[in-house]
């Protein structure tokens, strides 16, 4: 198991036997260097002593949330309504300054 700095793992803390959440600081010849997430600090962990967590799936950005809006369809009209050539201009220029406000939105998200 190759554990490498700021992996975040589990490990065991050896005077309650119970295990906690740790990031490994460094792997040296003495053990396994570990920050626990309440802030204690152990420099002699072993491997059998560590579980690696696995990684959380990634949560959706708000810019990929904004593409859903963008790419989603427009709707159509409810049988039975008529859209007057006005209505309909207006709908997109409506579409086109959200879209606008919406791609700059995630333009400033990406850039963080």
């Amino acid at each position: 198991m190759p554990l490498v700095p700021g992996q975040q793992v589990e490990a065991l803390w050896p005077e309650d036997g119970e295990w906690y959440n740790a990031v490994v600081r460094a792997v040296t010849n003495k053990g396994i260097e570990l920050d626990y997430e309440d802030g204690d600090f152990r420099a002699d962990a072993t491997e059998a002593e560590i579980r690696v967590k696995e990684p959380a799936e990634e949560e959706s950005s708000m810019a990929d949330l904004l593409d859903g809006i963008l790419d989603a369809p427009d709707p159509e009209p409810e049988p039975g309504i008529e859209v007057s050539n006005e209505m309909a201009h207006l709908d997109a220029e409506l579409d086109d300054g959200l879209g606008d406000l919406l791609d700059g939105i995630i333009d400033d998200e990406e850039e963080e």
